[in-house]
């Protein structure tokens, strides 16, 4: 919209909600009302704004245990595409007006980002003073799991366009996801929060500027701004260089880094408006320390395009100029399934693409053509999707363009391929039922329900939710009653289940098709999960991987618990697994639900007890440091039993399930098909000594990995490279010989299961 447009305003500028906290373009001098004749406008921003208000005057803050201040925040989220750069970029404006009736003093904002680069156990994070910028990078250049990056992982940071006191970083302090009495989480209802926002310790004591902050060494000094140096050049104090003086190139252990970018300290008067700007600006090197190169250029060009522009009419860019170069598949590839990713080479230019695909049942019939957009220079397609793209035919044709706020750039020559009209299999795995299979009793035959099914989850039962008369001998329920697996919070779904449980799939892999039991016939050592106070509690029940068939004692093992009080929103935080609260699940308000378990594997999944065990002695040790040396993968998150119609306060008919109680997630074998190599083709010629891989494969669950062997015969005796990926193609390999024959492969594999090559 222009401001200085005349004529009758469109109703949503004539009724701009300013009164709620809209933001206004001030045009007449008043910033208390909305006046359209004086020239005041919305304050739009940006190709896409969105806007909120915070108001902390109706209580306290859950988080924090603060009382109110009496501070209303209008917030403003803005975004542009006119450069690569800024279509990667989110600005957060924050108007911060002041409705207490005493001077404010000594008053910080902070901008609090757990920025977690892909895997969030392996990072650093560092500040760059000269550019107001905190940011996170990864520790070294692969950043492994599920949810990790792979190679060259990015950086990501907050750049201070606006503070309250000028455009400079005031305090910058990372703490640890743990309970350290220093670095760790900061406590509800105490000044920690306050003293970390102004650049000190929980405990108030200066930050000093060497090693991890704590002053284990006599040259340190205090200081407000963490890990200034520059670990690209290797220089100054940082992660990558925690003793520059005395002890150069030392590390810190990477970990799960919690940072605050801080501005202040200012003095608020009664009905005060200040305003504080922060860029999230994302960049993508050649490895993770050209990330942080790529990050620093990109706050430069943000802070130079806000300085220039305050995001109002930003400059539209040239259209790009270069069509987009096809990789794969080949021209003319043919065999390949119905799910195909196409890859061309990326335009300097564009912020995204425009991918022409049609499907006709052979080159002259008539096609079926689709638009699909992609914002990396590929996209997985599935050409058996009949409602975009009709019925199935086995002759594609495909061409790309680029395209960002200045329009479209050429088309690229069309390729072409066939498909053999059949999909890849690929994984299917992970959970195919719960189960209640014992209660004080013994065994239950046949099995009782173990989850809800007015909750779509899978049931083998002929009974839809589980019948509570069946889970029990004591006689505390009655029909209508039951035990149930779900999931925390406002969740009433399986497909929520699974998302919560699985952390949307990246469990996949740990689960790997095996089948687990819940079983309330002993006690076990918990260690607690994000709460406060005590590190470990004992819970009435043991976790157990029952491996694949359930009826074969040989491989079980016993896993480790970690259970969730305080953040959980179930029983009270006593250290006792217990129930309370609600689920929605069933739309009634008396089902409560118990504390959040979480499961892990030990370290040594040998049969039996003894990974658990070394756990136990690890907490009866005593030395908090060694709680989790013994702990392995994360099998499942945020699991919980729910108590349906058991009331909606205490006293509960139970409030755990009766001893000898046995609940079974059952899980689903995986079963894994071979990928399709699309590019190299066979017999391909390829001049230098590096190329690209690329294949064709169904759309994964997360933790999946991909095996590529490279080898100069075709029996695969002579393997000259064997690489293990945890994303899909394209896969970079080099040091090629010219002149030699290569042969190459790929394989699957979910958890300990592998497809073939």
């Amino acid at each position: 919209m222009n401001p200085e447009n005349s004529g009758t305003p469109p109703p949503a500028v004539a009724n701009w909600p300013w009164q709620w906290g809209a933001p206004v373009r001030d045009g007449d001098g008043d910033p208390n009302n909305y006046n359209l004749a004086g020239g005041d406008r919305p304050d739009l921003r940006g190709l896409d704004m969105k806007w909120w208000v915070l108001n902390d005057a109706a209580g306290p803050h859950h988080v924090t245990g603060a009382a109110p201040i009496g501070m209303q925040i209008g917030v403003s989220a803005f975004a542009d595409d006119a450069s690569p750069v800024l279509s990667r970029t989110t600005f957060l404006r924050y108007q911060l007006t002041y409705r207490g009736t005493q001077p404010l003093e000594n008053a910080y904002a902070s901008l609090w980002l757990d920025a977690d680069i892909g895997n969030a156990g392996d990072d650093y994070v560092g500040s760059d003073p000269t550019r107001a910028l905190g940011y996170a990078y990864n520790a070294d250049n692969v950043d492994e799991g599920p949810v990790g990056y792979g190679s060259a992982p990015p950086a990501f940071g907050a750049v201070v366009l606006e503070g309250l006191t000028g455009q400079t970083l005031d305090a910058f302090v990372l703490y640890n996801n743990d309970s350290h009495p220093q670095n760790g989480n900061p406590t509800t209802g105490t000044t920690e929060w306050y003293n970390l926002m102004r650049g000190r310790w929980k405990d108030e004591t200066p930050i000093q500027n060497c090693g991890d902050g704590l002053g284990e060494s006599a040259s340190c000094q205090p200081t407000v701004l963490m890990y200034p140096g520059d670990p690209v050049a290797g220089t100054g104090w940082s992660e990558r260089n925690l003793y520059p003086q005395t002890n150069p190139g030392q590390q810190n252990p990477p970990g799960d880094r919690r940072m605050l970018v801080s501005v202040g300290p200012a003095t608020f008067q009664p009905g005060e408006t200040r305003e504080v700007v922060f860029a999230l600006v994302w960049a993508r090197g050649t490895n993770h320390l050209d990330s942080i190169t790529k990050l620093r250029e990109a706050a430069d060009e943000v802070r130079a395009v806000w300085a220039q522009t305050g995001l109002y009419n930003v400059p539209t860019p040239p259209a790009p100029t270069a069509a987009p170069a096809l990789v794969a598949p080949a021209d003319k590839a043919t065999g390949l399934p119905t799910e195909v990713t196409l890859h061309w080479e990326p335009v300097p230019e564009a912020t995204a693409y425009v991918v022409n695909v049609a499907l006709a049942a052979s080159e002259t019939a008539p096609a079926r053509a689709a638009l699909l957009f992609s914002s990396s220079n590929a996209i997985t397609v599935n050409l058996a999707d009949t409602a975009r793209f009709g019925p199935m035919g086995s002759f594609v044709a495909w061409s790309v363009s680029a395209v960002n706020a200045g329009g479209y750039g050429p088309l690229s020559p069309t390729r072409t391929f066939t498909t053999t009209g059949q999909a890849l299999s690929g994984v299917v795995g992970g959970v195919a039922d719960f189960l209640t299979v014992a209660n004080g009793g013994g065994p239950l035959s046949p099995p009782e329900a173990g989850a809800f099914g007015f909750g779509g989850f899978p049931l083998s039962t002929t009974a839809d939710r589980p019948n509570g008369t069946r889970q029990q001998t004591t006689g505390g329920l009655t029909a209508g009653k039951g035990w149930g697996v779900h999931t925390f919070g406002i969740y009433t779904t399986f497909s929520d289940w699974l998302s919560r449980a699985t952390r949307n799939g990246a469990n996949m892999a740990a689960i790997g098709g095996d089948s687990y039991e819940w079983r309330f016939t002993g006690s076990s050592v918990a260690r607690r999960a994000f709460d406060t106070g005590a590190e470990t509690m004992t819970v009435p029940f043991e976790l157990w991987n029952v491996g694949p068939d359930a009826a074969d004692p040989s491989d079980d093992y016993r896993m480790i618990p970690y259970v969730c009080e305080t953040a959980c929103t179930a029983g009270g935080v006593d250290g006792t697994f217990d129930i309370g609260g609600d689920s929605p699940l069933s739309g009634g308000a008396d089902d409560p639900i118990s504390d959040a378990v979480y499961w892990y594997k030990p370290k040594n999944t040998a049969p039996g007890t003894v990974g658990y065990d070394a756990f136990a002695a690890d907490v009866a040790s005593g030395d908090a440091s060694r709680y989790g040396s013994s702990v392995g993968d994360e099998v499942f998150a945020r699991t919980v039993l729910m108590a349906w119609n058991f009331g909606a306060a205490a006293p509960y008919p139970q409030t755990t399930p009766e001893a000898g109680t046995i609940f079974r997630i059952v899980g689903q074998t995986p079963n894994i098909s071979a990928p399709v190599p699309t590019s190299p083709a066979a017999g391909a010629q390829l001049s230098g000594t590096a190329t690209q891989l690329f294949w064709s494969e169904p759309t994964l669950p997360e933790g999946t990995v991909r095996i590529v062997e490279l080898a100069r015969d075709d029996a695969f005796t002579d393997v000259v490279r064997q690489d293990t990926l945890q994303v899909g193609p394209p896969h970079s390999v080099w040091g090629l010989v010219p002149g030699t024959t290569y042969h190459w492969r790929v394989q699957q594999q979910a958890g300990t299961v592998a497809g073939p090559w």
